[in-house]
């Protein structure tokens, strides 16, 4: 439900709003019925959103490089956000308040 959102709350070292994405889950018996829990997360600079360059039509809009005239590139590039939805880790996790302090989110 959690896997590939994006944190709506600032996690600490994590980072503020955006920049936190819940990448996986794993369960482990650590015996006596009790399972140890580790949440994996990925930190983005640019909260996780992608380059794409700006379409005309279906073609790109190319520009030919002052330096090598046989390559083209695009002059617009625009950030598109895939991850749209997001979590509020510290209470959807349901992870206590000390073991968010035993890594350094306050």
């Amino acid at each position: 439900i959690y896997i590939g959102k994006r944190n709506t709350t600032a996690l600490g070292f994590l980072g503020d709003i955006g920049y936190a994405m819940l990448t996986g889950i794993n369960a482990k018996p650590s015996g006596d019925g009790l399972y140890a829990i580790t949440y994996s997360f990925r930190w983005h600079p640019w909260k996780h959103a992608l380059q794409v360059p700006y379409m005309v039509g279906s073609t790109f809009d190319p520009s030919a490089s002052a330096v090598n005239v046989t390559r083209t590139h695009n002059d617009r590039i625009w950030w598109s956000q895939p991850h749209l939805l997001g979590s509020d880790f510290k209470s959807d996790l349901q992870i206590s308040t000390e073991e968010w302090a035993a890594v350094g989110v306050t």
